[in-house]
């Protein structure tokens, strides 16, 4: 995330990772778990970070909710 905000010229970036599933889910991090990362351009420090837990309904599923919430965090 600190390349993009020396190299990028985006305002804000979001980086998104996780297990979508169906399979791939450890008892650490189980099926449904996404983590989202945000970085401001002209901000000092560390990127913003957050882990979800989704409901293991789908894949696909999984991947519209985690969507929505990586849209959401480049909204000011």
């Amino acid at each position: 995330m600190d390349r993009s905000r020396e190299k990028g010229t985006a305002a804000v970036a979001v980086a998104i990772s996780g297990v979508a599933g169906p399979g791939g889910g450890t008892d650490l991090r189980p099926v449904g778990t996404v983590v989202f990362a945000r970085v401001v351009r002209g901000d000092e420090g560390e990127p913003e970070g957050e882990l979800k837990l989704f409901q293991p309904t789908s894949r696909a599923d999984i991947r519209r909710a985690a969507t929505i919430c990586a849209l959401e965090l480049l909204l000011p």
